[in-house]
């Protein structure tokens, strides 16, 4: 791979253009935050280093790691969760864009959070076919862009490796493209881990203490704030009772995450 194999791909604008984007935001020119990422790939090529090998493997053979100094001066996309802060985690209803569900995320509102500068971007790169792939599932338009591969996210983070994905990202990804996935399989050893690391970490949302679009899809009553307590073990697997009557766990297949989120949102 090439620097000029590289380009900034429009689904990461929304990072720099959007200032309701829910997520890291990119405050920076992207023709030249482009070029930065491409020189530092570069000399990453020439001389690696521990905390910056020039590419790193993703999730699946169509997505690559670039790890980079934070130049962009970025705020770090997620918080641990601790006794003092547990309090001000919030939960609403958010999709990406437009085409896609709205999934339950919980979050800190950045104004009621101090979030401090990333150390690290996490450049995540998808393959030319995968990104042409999942536009053409979405009904997005094709673009005549040919480069091999694309930025399509940046994460500002305080370590120089992959933090592990969220569960309900998993889980869209494993739904398929036309949910707005990339169709990646489940994987659930990854999936125990994304769940041991997201039960002690919530995203620090800078828009977060704006009301999301779908507050309230199914009229349930279901907004933004839930206790927190009862939030914070949203994603645990919940005791079954076998046929001898008592209480065994019960496995963590796709349906029973998605009854868990079912059963997080009925009302009491």
């Amino acid at each position: 791979m090439s620097c000029a194999d590289i380009v900034l791909d429009d689904y990461a604008y929304k990072q720099f253009d959007d200032p309701s984007y829910q997520g890291t935001r990119i405050k920076w020119d992207k023709v030249d935050f482009e070029r930065r990422v491409c020189e530092h790939y570069k000399s990453a090529l020439a001389v690696p280093t521990r905390d910056y090998p020039p590419l790193v493997d993703g999730y699946a053979p169509f997505c690559k790691h670039i790890f980079m100094a934070n130049f962009a001066g970025a705020l770090a996309a997620e918080l641990p969760i601790t006794p003092e802060n547990r309090h001000l985690l919030c939960s609403g209803y958010k999709a990406r864009r437009a085409s896609e569900l709205a999934v339950l995320v919980r979050w800190f509102p950045a104004d009621k959070v101090s979030a401090p500068v990333a150390k690290y971007l996490d450049i995540i790169l998808y393959s030319r076919e995968q990104i042409n792939k999942e536009n053409a599932a979405m009904g997005a338009k094709q673009l005549a862009e040919t480069a091999p591969w694309g930025i399509i996210a940046v994460k500002a983070q305080m370590v120089p490796y992959e933090i592990p994905m969220s569960p309900i990202t998993m889980m869209r990804n494993a739904l398929g493209v036309t949910e707005g996935g990339s169709g990646a399989t489940l994987d659930r050893e990854a999936y125990a881990k994304s769940v041991q690391y997201w039960e002690k970490h919530a995203s620090s949302d800078e828009t977060s203490h704006q009301l999301p679009a779908f507050a309230d899809p199914t009229g349930t009553g279901v907004h933004l704030q839930v206790e927190p307590r009862r939030l914070s073990s949203a994603y645990a697997p919940s005791p079954a009772p076998n046929h001898a009557g008592d209480a065994r766990p019960v496995q963590t297949t796709r349906h029973h995450v998605w009854a868990q989120f079912a059963a997080f949102l009925r009302p009491p």
